[in-house]
């Protein structure tokens, strides 16, 4: 199920961070046509992970993950959630630098702090992480998805009628 998913990719961080070795097969969706995960590995590695090459995405951390300070090369909002994901469970201090901004980024930041790291710079694209061995448990309402919610706004629009779209902060649209 996991080559079937592009979300699959953000299974990376927590395992190794958990279990210091993580194997997911060549997540699917719109990956194998036009991205690659190089920004989540590259961001994983610059953490203390190691890729092994292969058919499937391995890395290992036989040591744990380690903070670290990083930029990436491309500003993507999976490889930002997976760099965040990761740092979160690297006890110390990392910085993600050119990191996405989008409304996603900025409610895992805000769900993180939740279970105990400390996030700042939320929604800039200079992130500090003070990550933690072990995060707690918490409790998060996701706001609404601002692409639906805009998608809905342009339906109203083209057909002239009235609409009402709740659920998503004003902010993020």
């Amino acid at each position: 199920l996991v080559g079937r998913l592009r979300g699959s990719v953000l299974l990376l961080g927590p395992l190794l961070a958990r279990t210091r070795r993580a194997h997911i097969a060549p997540p699917g969706g719109d990956f194998p046509a036009r991205r690659t995960i190089s920004t989540h590995t590259e961001a994983l590695q610059a953490l203390g992970a190691r890729e092994r090459h292969g058919p499937d995405h391995v890395l290992e951390a036989p040591d744990g993950l380690k903070p670290a300070s990083m930029y990436l090369y491309e500003a993507s909002v999976t490889g930002t959630e997976t760099a965040l994901l990761a740092a979160a469970s690297a006890p110390g201090v990392t910085e993600i630098r050119h990191a996405a901004t989008e409304p996603h980024v900025v409610e895992l930041c805000e769900f993180l702090t939740k279970m105990g790291a400390t996030v700042t710079g939320i929604g800039s694209s200079k992130l500090r992480i003070e990550g933690i061995s072990r995060l707690r448990g918490a409790s998060h309402k996701l706001g609404g998805d601002y692409i639906e919610a805009g998608s809905w706004a342009v339906v109203g629009a083209i057909t002239g009628g009235e609409i009402a779209i709740e659920g998503c902060r004003e902010e993020d649209i």
